[in-house]
């Protein structure tokens, strides 16, 4: 499947962004330290793919599903990155 619309989401601050980062390392194939992992990145998983951009300044991330498997919509990795960043604004 194509790429997915790239979302924004803004007041992420260090700790929210940390917090994201840790539930991310929890569903990808690959170990990601929420305490070194860049500013700006990929990873990929059970065939997902997603690349992100946070401008810790500005507090705001940019985050895009760029591969999915083909039964995944759009719609519902959306719904499911948006759940996943409120949960990380709650836990800090």
């Amino acid at each position: 499947m194509s790429a997915c619309p790239a979302r924004s989401y803004s007041g992420i601050t260090a700790p929210v962004f940390r917090a994201i980062i840790a539930e991310v390392a929890k569903r990808a194939d690959e170990t990601l330290d929420p305490a070194t992992v860049p500013a700006q990145g990929q990873t990929s998983g059970d065939g997902y793919s997603f690349s992100w951009s946070w401008d810790e300044a500005a507090e705001t991330l940019v985050a895009t599903c760029t591969n999915s498997p083909w039964y995944a919509p759009c719609s519902a990795i959306g719904s499911a990155m948006d759940e996943m960043v409120a949960g990380a604004r709650t836990a800090t």
